[in-house]
């Protein structure tokens, strides 16, 4: 890529310095940092996107059928960009796999947190308002990068614990007194009245920790990047792409 020069862990902290990071927010807070990517965020414009896509053959759509069943269907790489230009929202895994300008910017960051975990990336896309997962944490601690368009995030200030050994999916929902991985969909309207909300511009980025409670809103038609920090135990899955669909279809 034409005038890409490896970005670093500073480029996602923007005015924070790394000690800062490191010493008040790093596996600890939340943290919204307001136009910390502004200059770097040319370089996730991901022109190739589409094609990215349309060369997938494991893409995969899910909804809510009318009495509240999950549902899912295999698609192929091309029907997973239209479902995307009908309002869906594209979930990509592995980004880093197959985008230099992720996976430098994955690389960066693992190195400026003295590689404490895995570097990986995943995007999501919409080009409407919409929402993606209900309330979930993840087991690996990320940076949300604003690409285009705007974003509602609500998270939790601080992180709950949790067992990693046992998390063998990014997505688990709340159950009565314990935590287990459900459907996507499951509690997907619950009320989060322990979290913050972050209007995210282009070039905002925002961290949350392993075990962060969190979900987004676009605003708008929405490009975002996450980078994360994966435990040893979960390296960045293969580049893939699924689908989520709201409402349901008919």
């Amino acid at each position: 890529m034409k005038d890409f020069n490896k970005p670093t862990l500073a480029d996602l902290l923007g005015d924070m310095t790394a000690d800062t990071f490191r010493t008040n927010y790093n596996n600890a807070r939340t943290v919204h940092l307001p136009g910390a990517m502004s200059d770097q965020r040319h370089h996730l414009d991901f022109s190739e996107l589409r094609a990215l896509v349309e060369n997938l053959d494991n893409a995969a759509e899910y909804w809510l059928d009318e009495a509240g069943v999950e549902r899912s269907v295999s698609l192929d790489g091309k029907t997973a960009w239209q479902r995307a230009q009908e309002g869906c929202t594209l979930i990509c895994n592995g980004l880093s796999r197959v985008s230099e300008p992720a996976r430098a910017l994955s690389e960066s960051m693992i190195d400026g947190l003295d590689g404490e975990g895995w570097p990986g990336a995943r995007l999501f896309y919409s080009t409407a308002f919409d929402y993606g997962y209900a309330s979930h944490l993840d087991p690996f601690a990320t940076f949300t990068v604003q690409v285009s368009g705007r974003k509602r995030w609500f998270a939790s200030p601080t992180p709950e614990r949790f067992d990693v050994q046992k998390l063998s999916h990014s997505v688990i929902m709340p159950a009565p007194g314990e935590i287990e991985e459900m459907p996507f969909f499951t509690f997907r309207h619950r009320e989060e009245t322990d979290m913050q909300s972050f209007d995210l511009m282009p070039g905002d980025v925002l961290y949350f920790p392993a075990g962060t409670w969190h979900r987004a809103v676009s605003l708008e038609p929405s490009l975002s990047v996450a980078i994360d920090i994966r435990p040893r135990i979960l390296p960045e899955p293969e580049f893939e792409a699924t689908v989520i669909r709201h409402p349901p279809p008919d």
